[in-house]
């Protein structure tokens, strides 16, 4: 499949989102997914980040990939995002996943008790009914009786990158983002898209997110003047695997296969670099190449690789 849409997951420093989001609009990149990551050099709050990201923003889809269900009350999450969706409508992405966060973040939240078995998917499939009971019926001017009144909800995704996340999106008529960048190249990656895919053809009715099935695989990598220069922006950040890693020339042929291996027709971004700087040349790099500010105004499919 070609490569329709070009996004960006960003699993960095959370100060430069002002900067960052507003250039990848500019040069026609179709979302931003803010990520929940507990470190001193990452964001632990992407709802907050997701709505800084829209208000400095007027085009580029903003999303989540994804909230912790195990750490969020799926009540909160829905009013936060029916929010969000009322300021920003049509915009938001509304993706959770169920890492924990790490042993000190359960201890702190939980007062060191784990997780409860199946919680991650018990929280879901509230949150799936919540947020239908939060949706305008039929076009019906229905009072929202759970969070702020809006006409619509933003489209859930579920994040992950295994078989039980796939099947629970497909059970829940929701979107699939394969989070391919946290372990590179998986070679159980197509398999476990076909497993969304069936699920979802096989149980689907009618919901408030979305009629058909949709995929988005995130990525990492690293773009740089020479091969070299990539390679050694994966080092200094500790990567021994990418999904691509080259000059742009060859990053646009990788991305392409990288598309055809998981017959998807969006990909979403992580370029690793030494200097944010260098982050941004990587991410016009791509842009340039793919021609995608020549879509409509990156909102709209177009060939890009």
């Amino acid at each position: 499949m070609c490569i329709d849409r070009l996004s960006v997951v960003d699993v960095g420093w959370p100060g430069h989102v002002q900067t960052l989001v507003p250039e990848l609009e500019r040069l026609g990149y179709h979302r931003y997914w803010a990520t929940e990551h507990y470190s001193p050099s990452q964001s632990a709050s992407p709802t907050v980040l997701a709505g800084v990201a829209a208000q400095c923003t007027s085009r580029i889809r903003i999303g989540t990939a994804g909230v912790l269900l195990t750490l969020a009350p799926p009540l909160r999450v829905v009013n936060d995002f029916s929010l969000l969706e009322l300021l920003y409508p049509g915009r938001i992405d509304l993706g959770v996943a169920g890492a924990t966060g790490g042993d000190i973040v359960v201890d702190a939240l939980a007062n060191g008790a784990p997780p409860q078995p199946n919680q991650y998917m018990n929280r879901l499939r509230e949150l799936a009914r919540l947020q239908r009971l939060t949706s305008w019926s039929n076009g019906d001017e229905q009072a929202n009786v759970i969070g702020p009144i809006s006409r619509s909800q933003p489209p859930l995704w579920v994040c992950g990158t295994g078989y039980v996340s796939a099947q629970l999106a497909g059970e829940l008529g929701a979107g699939y983002a394969f989070h391919d960048h946290l372990s590179p190249q998986s070679t159980s990656g197509p398999d476990v898209l076909d497993t969304y895919l069936d699920t979802y053809l096989q149980a689907f009715t009618p919901s408030v997110f979305r009629s058909k099935p949709e995929i988005v695989v995130a990525c990492t990598g690293a773009v740089g003047h020479s091969d070299a220069e990539a390679k050694s922006a994966l080092t200094s950040r500790g990567l021994e695997r990418s999904s691509f890693c080259g000059t742009p020339e060859m990053v646009h042929e990788q991305l392409q296969h990288h598309g055809e291996r998981y017959d998807v027709a969006e990909l979403a971004l992580y370029v690793v670099a030494e200097s944010f700087t260098q982050q941004l040349d990587g991410y016009r790099a791509i842009a340039e190449l793919g021609d995608l500010a020549s879509a409509d105004n990156g909102r709209s499919p177009v060939t890009t690789l």
